[in-house]
């Protein structure tokens, strides 16, 4: 299992610590291995950094699936053991039990007092960065937000309009369906009436002739030639009952 490549830290993955590769980026990862403070040291391809050494400013926000991402710009500044290590040391020169070349002592001293600067400005730069960064997911919060309404509003006339306009079909179905049975009757009655007529007009053709039929219907009519005859005929049949 990876475990932490800081001097003096033992956490690893099977701690339950998770663990961060290298940036590719050469800047980045130089400023990486200048905070570690191991001299002469260049990171292995498995070399890794545990969770701890990244203040909360350098990651991002929790991931709905529990994760959680350093931001392109995090160092790790947290290194509790540098210090320890400072205090041995110092510790072991006063009392005589090992010997410190005055001029290593300048150059890490030197190193220390270049590095301090470079990491602070960093990481101002990074907190700058970050709040820009919450500025800009404020405002589109915001703006999805009144988005949000709005698709709201604009949801429910839709629907207020559905509903007016679906009551509306309602009420021409009733109406139709109504009109459709009446019509439906009217024309039964229609059907009826013309079968009767139909009848009717069988039942007259078969003592009167059309002439006939037609002043019985109310008409105006002049008479045709065969019923002139047929008068005649019947006249002279009939006789003349007339006395002298």
């Amino acid at each position: 299992m990876p475990g932490c490549c800081v001097p003096g830290c033992s956490n690893s993955t099977a701690k339950g610590f998770s663990m961060r590769s290298f940036p590719a980026d050469r800047e980045r990862k130089a400023l990486w291995i200048a905070n570690i403070g191991t001299p002469n040291w260049e990171p292995k391809a498995n070399s890794r950094i545990c969770e701890v050494h990244f203040s909360k400013e350098m990651w991002e926000r929790v991931r709905c699936d529990g994760k959680q991402k350093l931001k392109c710009n995090a160092v790790p500044t947290i290194f509790p053991f540098h210090q320890l290590d400072t205090n041995i040391s110092f510790d072991n020169h006063d009392k005589g039990e090992n010997h410190i070349d005055g001029d290593n002592l300048a150059n890490d001293k030197r190193s220390n007092i270049n590095l301090l600067p470079i990491s602070q400005a960093y990481l101002n730069a990074s907190m700058s960065t970050n709040v820009e960064e919450e500025i800009d997911s404020k405002k589109q919060c915001e703006e999805l937000r009144y988005l949000l309404r709005k698709s709201e509003q604009t949801c429910k006339k839709l629907r207020s309009t559905m509903k007016r306009r679906e009551e509306m079909f309602n009420r021409i179905i009733v109406k139709s369906d109504r009109y459709r049975r009446i019509l439906k009757e009217r024309l039964k009655r229609l059907r009826e009436s013309n079968q009767n007529y139909e009848k009717l007009k069988i039942n007259l053709e078969k003592i009167f002739n059309k002439d006939q039929i037609i002043i019985l219907s109310g008409n105006d009519c002049k008479w045709s030639y065969e019923t002139i005859m047929r008068a005649l005929d019947l006249k002279d049949t009939c006789g003349n009952n007339n006395k002298v």
